[in-house]
């Protein structure tokens, strides 16, 4: 995560608090929006990711399945997450989406890095399908 805020990715990136084997992290991205990484080994996750994004609604169907095709094992290895290396999925508790990928090699860098390439992804197909979500749930600019 250093590497990313370091670059410029995230806004900002705290110093993590520690609760026996997990880890929990806040930066800013896309806009300043706050983001929480929950570590607990092997399992890393975007929580709270999407705010008001109902279970059965079409945003949540449409985002279930768009992480489902990083798996496939047919995608090129910078468009996809290895099924031997990686799991993704998301979930959804109160309305709220969560990006999670379990490290199923120990690989942290890599699971890491396919996490926040998916939840680029995410953002990408909002931008482009999903724009009224954004105006209105995430307070995007219209520009």
């Amino acid at each position: 995560m250093n590497d990313y805020a370091n670059r410029g990715v995230f806004g900002s990136l705290d110093t993590g608090k520690e609760f026996g084997d997990t880890a929990q992290f806040t930066f800013t991205w896309h806009g300043n929006r706050p983001v929480r990484c929950v570590v607990t080994p092997p399992t890393l996750i975007l929580r709270d990711y999407l705010p008001a994004v109902p279970a059965r609604s079409d945003l949540y169907k449409d985002m279930r399945q768009l992480v489902q095709q990083f798996g496939d094992p047919l995608l090129p290895e910078h468009r996809g997450i290895a099924p031997s290396r990686a799991a993704v999925r998301v979930s959804n508790s109160r309305k709220r989406l969560s990006l999670v990928i379990e490290s199923l090699d120990g690989d942290y860098g890599y699971a890491t890095r396919k996490l926040i390439f998916v939840a680029h992804e995410v953002w990408l197909r909002l931008q482009s399908e999903w724009v009224y979500y954004l105006w209105d749930e995430l307070k995007a600019p219209m520009e």
